[in-house]
């Protein structure tokens, strides 16, 4: 393991590997990949898969494939042609030496040279330090409010212009000015797994997909007809399946002694009324608690936040134009508990209005005693 240092760039931890036959690696790699944000492990994994160009997986390779699925900051980097030289025949040759770049922001390159008597061919892995840096792969979402906001604050680097050195600087710090404010105004976005549909469901999905294409082909008006009602009746399965997680997940949480907590960002009241339903449904109390703040002291809190995270002052002041504050002669915000800047909250009237405050009547028939505030 060796730690490299360059300018005006965090450290780069090179780790060379080499993993035995009978041992899966997923266990040092984690050690591994830890041990600094900017790593390069490169050597011998002993795993094949189709996801670095092999003809067939090993079961190392599926082990790895699967470990490297749940991290999205780590890249495969494997040549395109063989690195291992079979000595048997019914293996075949298979790309097995390769590298797992891990956030390296340079552009790079690889490649095997056909050098040396061995089972094993040398692969080179080359780091263009003096090229610009390499694009992030990461998925972000931008906030362009706030980016629109930030390069109005920002004044553009202007130099002179005599020639061609002084036209390429003034590129690189505009450039510059560009990147920075869009990393400043960026988060980043983790996507969700999507959801198990059951197997009817999956089913209609293949059924309706296969019609459309039909669809394309012939243009035919009876085809169309069956891909909207398939289509409709797909809409429907899924709602009635997405209810039924939705009702299973309120009765995992039936419990007495359970308190739930819901940050109600929201601030239109029909949300709160949404909540509300949903407490009666359940038969169960629930309390709302109102943090009331000046203005000037919400945006002071706003400009403490992430950059990613906070509101452009034009979306801060329609935010406040759009608030509609909770009010105690409405059912659905009663009990109603006030709460101003350095306040403590009334923990005790909180605890009656959920403990020891008669549960409204349900909607429907149904048994859950959870408690909700929110």
């Amino acid at each position: 393991m060796v730690e490299l240092k360059l300018e005006n760039t965090p450290p780069i931890t090179f780790v060379s590997t080499y993993c035995k036959p009978k041992f899966t690696p997923t266990t040092c790699l984690k050690k591994l990949i830890e041990a600094n944000k900017n790593t390069i492990i490169a050597g011998d994994f002993n795993a094949a898969h189709t996801a670095w160009n092999n003809q067939r997986n090993s079961q190392r390779g599926i082990v790895l494939n699967k470990f490297l699925k749940t991290r999205k900051d780590i890249k495969i980097f494997a040549p395109h042609s063989h690195t291992h030289i079979s000595t048997q025949a019914r293996y075949g040759n298979s790309i097995i030496d390769f590298a797992l770049l891990r956030n390296i922001p340079y552009n790079t390159s690889i490649e095997v040279v056909n050098e040396f008597n061995s089972d094993h061919l040398p692969v080179i892995v080359t780091l263009q330090l003096h090229s610009n840096l390499a694009t992030s792969t990461q998925r972000k979402i931008t906030n362009w409010y706030n980016y629109n906001f930030t390069l109005h604050h920002t004044p553009l680097p202007l130099t002179e212009i005599h020639t061609t050195a002084d036209a390429e600087h003034a590129l690189a710090k505009f450039t510059h000015t560009i990147s920075d404010a869009l990393d400043k105004t960026s988060r980043p976005h983790f996507g969700q797994p999507g959801k198990k549909l059951p197997v009817y469901i999956r089913t209609n999905i293949t059924n309706r997909n296969k019609i459309r294409k039909a669809w394309q082909r012939s243009k035919d008006p009876a085809l169309k007809e069956s891909l909207k009602k398939l289509t409709n009746i797909i809409k429907k399965q899924i709602a009635i399946f997405n209810s039924h997680n939705w009702s299973s997940f309120t009765e995992n949480l039936s419990d007495n002694n359970t308190t739930v907590i819901l940050n109600a960002a929201n601030y239109i009241k029909g949300y709160r009324y949404e909540l509300y339903c949903l407490n009666k449904s359940c038969k169960t109390t629930h309390c709302v608690i109102h943090c009331d703040l000046l203005p000037a002291d919400c945006w002071i809190y706003n400009e403490n936040r992430n950059s990613p995270e906070k509101y452009s002052e034009e979306i801060f002041k329609a935010v406040i134009q759009r608030y509609e504050t909770p009010d105690s002669r409405n059912r659905w915000d009663s009990p109603l508990f006030i709460v101003h800047k350095d306040e403590e909250l009334p923990l005790e009237d909180i605890e009656g209005a959920l403990y020891r405050r008669r549960a409204p009547p349900p909607i429907c028939p149904l048994k859950l005693f959870t408690l909700w505030i929110h």
